[in-house]
């Protein structure tokens, strides 16, 4: 194989992956619904082609990648190289048979003793064994009777905020079971960030016994899953991981899939642009413009409750005075990929604690509008007032309670 035939396959591979991104940024096609006209999921044709395009695409980029490497590194062993080129193409077919399943759309990949993974340990190590998940403070002050009703219902739609560079300490915390009683040094019949017992409820055995998750011990019928961009699941391990945490595609329709088959699904409402926000020792949501996942919310008749993770906005240090270039670079990438490029000053994660607070329940009856019928303006309005208001109480009632400095802080939500 000469120079000149690698580059041309690679230059091939490139635009091919290009196109894809182009037709993205000009489709939303992996954007999720949110974005898209009348929040419709995409042809079925055009995502066909897409898929295809950057499977060959991305698979002609490793192909080319292997060729090179094994011309420089292997030149004296060229039935080697031709070994290795095979086990690379074989790896990538065997990948595309998870890329072309269809399992971000129904929640199929799910796995529960992924939950279990000993990579979290290693995660939670990492972060000074300071990843937990606790209930907020706020469930003391309500009586015994109340906490009984709010924990009852058969699913929730949970907010989960913010959404910093990466939801790390959000989507560890809530999708795993690294936040364990046994490492809280807490009462394991309730919990609080002080670590103390809840008054009314800490009288009563957990409603769950068969996990040590916090907020599915404490909610005895939730089955939770996530929610995330839709080019999550076209990257290469990303895709696996997140499949078997029981992440799937944000578009409306497959998450209203799984709301009526009883599941509780977890949103991160900020999305990419609450990402740009992500700066140490800065609180602040990008929430009042995002209404779609509390429409779902009245629509499908289940309560809401929020999570707030305390840590999460100081993972990494943004670049904040981007050069103008670089800044136009990212915002197109968000505008095609649905996620938000991070302009990072290191690479290496900051070793801050990562608290997940659970706020309690918003029940929306009042709200909710007659069955197959969508849900008024009006009542969105106040359903957001709601919700804001609850999440501001969660905050300023757990901010000087949880570890890392938060005493302070004022959340800021626009």
């Amino acid at each position: 194989m000469t120079v000149l035939s690698v580059q041309r396959q690679a230059g091939a591979s490139l635009a091919a992956v290009l196109l894809v991104l182009l037709i993205s940024y000009c489709t939303k096609l992996l954007r999720g619904c949110t974005h898209r006209p009348n929040r419709a999921l995409p042809p079925k044709a055009l995502e066909v082609a897409m898929r295809a395009l950057y499977f060959l695409g991305l698979g002609g980029i490793l192909d080319s990648t292997v060729r090179c490497g094994s011309d420089m590194l292997l030149t004296s062993s060229p039935w080697l190289a031709a070994m290795v080129r095979l086990a690379c193409g074989s790896l990538w077919a065997a990948w595309g048979t998870s890329f072309w399943s269809g399992a971000e759309k129904d929640g199929s990949g799910f796995r529960a003793e992924f939950q279990r993974w000993p990579l979290w340990r290693l995660v939670k190590r990492y972060f000074a064994d300071s990843m937990q998940m606790v209930l907020s403070v706020e469930w003391r002050s309500i009586k015994a009777e109340e906490i009984a009703r709010k924990r009852s219902s058969p699913q929730y739609l949970v907010g989960m905020h913010p959404h910093g560079s990466f939801p790390f300490g959000g989507m560890v915390n809530g999708l795993t079971e690294i936040g364990d009683t046994t490492n809280l040094s807490v009462d394991p019949k309730g919990l609080s960030p002080a670590g103390k017992p809840l008054d009314q409820a800490g009288a009563e055995p957990w409603p769950r016994e068969d996990t040590p998750s916090v907020h599915t011990r404490w909610f005895p019928h939730l089955r939770l899953r996530a929610a995330a961009a839709s080019f999550c699941f076209w990257v290469p391990g990303m895709r696996e991981i997140f499949l078997r945490c029981g992440i799937i595609d944000c578009s409306e329709p497959y998450m209203r899939r799984l709301l009526k088959q009883g599941l509780s699904v977890a949103v991160f409402p900020g999305g990419a642009r609450e990402s740009g926000f992500a700066t140490p020792g800065v609180y602040r949501l990008y929430l009042r413009g995002r209404r779609g996942f509390l429409r779902l919310a009245l629509e499908s008749g289940v309560s809401v409750f929020a999570c707030y993770t305390f840590g999460d906005e100081a993972i990494w240090h943004s670049l904040v005075d981007a050069p103008a270039w670089l800044s136009s670079v990212v915002q197109i990438a968000k505008e095609s990929l649905g996620i938000l490029p991070p302009i990072w000053l290191h690479l290496i994660p900051n070793r801050v604690p990562l608290t997940t607070v659970v706020g309690i329940p918003i029940d929306f009856s009042d709200l909710r509008p007659p069955p197959g019928e969508p849900a008024s303006e009006e009542n969105l309005d106040i359903a957001m007032s709601r919700y804001i208001d609850m999440l501001q109480s969660l905050f300023d009632a757990n901010k000087g309670l949880v570890p890392g400095n938060h005493g302070s802080a004022k959340l800021v939500i626009e």
